[in-house]
């Protein structure tokens, strides 16, 4: 991901998501037949075990599969480009400001976003596109949706579980990391 050096700035929540500089002016239009498919649900859920699921089986054609952006720094094993695009805080508040963000959303205080045009290249090639995005930026991206796009919503099967996922978070693990 090619990002102009600039100065730190400190990132603006608007009132309302419809005032969000990054938000989307409308509809991205692919190739016909290209398909949007949108895997969302809280943190911790397990979005990226769908993800690896879905990676491990065969597509004819190919699934293009959306590189996140994120403030937030690599935990071991992820690899820059591949698991996210790893950027600082004022990198992302240009790209938001710019427009180049599908979505954009803070989760437990580091921010994530979709990059607009990764999507719409894949889509006018003619990919299927799978997005990983957090619940608030799946509400932007279903604000826009013309019902052509395919939302699949994770949701934990016990508040428990969530919240355990969560509580090791908080604490440098992984999510879903059992404790010894």
């Amino acid at each position: 991901l090619d990002l102009p050096d600039v100065a730190p700035d400190d990132l603006v929540i608007p009132a309302h998501v419809s005032d969000d500089p990054g938000r989307p002016d409308g509809v991205i239009d692919g190739a016909p037949g290209a398909l949007l498919a949108i895997i969302s649900g809280p943190s911790g859920v397990g979005k990226d075990t769908i993800i690896d699921a879905l990676r491990r089986r065969p597509h004819d054609p190919e699934l293009y599969y959306v590189v996140t952006c994120t403030t937030r720094g690599p935990r071991p094993g992820e690899v820059d480009g591949i698991s996210y695009h790893f950027v600082s805080r004022a990198a992302f508040a240009d790209l938001r400001r710019r427009g180049e963000l599908l979505e954009s959303a803070e989760v437990h205080g580091n921010w994530y976003g979709t990059p607009r045009q990764e999507v719409l290249d894949a889509l006018q090639s003619g990919q299927d596109v799978i997005l990983k995005i957090d619940v608030q930026g799946a509400m932007v991206v279903g604000d826009h949706d013309d019902g052509r796009a395919l939302f699949v919503r994770h949701l934990p099967e016990k508040l428990h579980d969530l919240s355990a996922a969560f509580a090791v978070e908080r604490r440098g693990g992984f999510v879903g990391q059992k404790e010894a």
